[in-house]
């Protein structure tokens, strides 16, 4: 090998070990991106809340959430149950099993919301005053979050099996909440 072919050698090492590393810092960032991206929305809206309280808002709502948790725990499981039995009766083929079963569900997510919405006045009376406003931007930014949903689902909600925001999820339950007089602020 000749001196310019060594020389040569060595520029082609120097730019291609050049190459890999910008590869790799490129590829770093585009990875680091996608899993900002891939942190689900409610999670950062939690980050979002969590970051506008105080230390001792923190702690207030920490305190009334984990005593809250067995409990939303409990109807959590109380409402998967009957989701199971609504999918038994529509194997079963037997309408008024699914009607009692239907009933079950509901009530079920009826109390989890309840249960819900309980917690939620719980902290709201343990807050600061700027406590109290973040807590209630979360629930706006919530509600919206839900609204535009609908509106891009709209002409599918109706195709949708009753656990996944069918027509059964959203308003039998706000319909019943109402009749009890418990139905969320809009």
């Amino acid at each position: 090998m000749n001196a310019v072919q060594s020389k040569t050698l060595k520029i082609i090492s120097v730019l291609l070990f050049i190459s890999l590393a910008g590869n790799v810092f490129l590829g770093g960032i585009i990875v680091g991106r996608t899993i900002d991206r891939a942190t689900p929305a409610w999670v950062q809206k939690d980050q979002q809340l969590e970051n506008r309280l105080s230390a001792q808002d923190r702690a207030a709502l920490d305190s009334v959430m984990s005593a809250q948790k067995p409990v939303l725990a409990n109807l959590k499981t109380a409402l998967d149950v009957a989701r199971k039995d609504v999918r038994r009766a529509l194997d079963a083929d037997d309408p008024a099993a699914l009607d009692a079963a239907l009933q079950r569900e509901r009530m079920a997510k009826a109390a989890l919301l309840r249960q819900m919405r309980d917690a939620r006045h719980a902290a709201w009376e343990k807050l600061s005053p700027e406590g109290r406003e973040a807590l209630k931007d979360a629930g706006v930014a919530v509600r919206e979050r839900v609204k535009e949903i609908r509106r891009q689902t709209s002409d599918m909600v109706a195709e949708l099996p009753f656990d996944l925001g069918g027509p059964d999820d959203f308003d039998d339950i706000f319909l019943l909440l109402e009749e009890e007089g418990t139905a969320p602020a809009p």
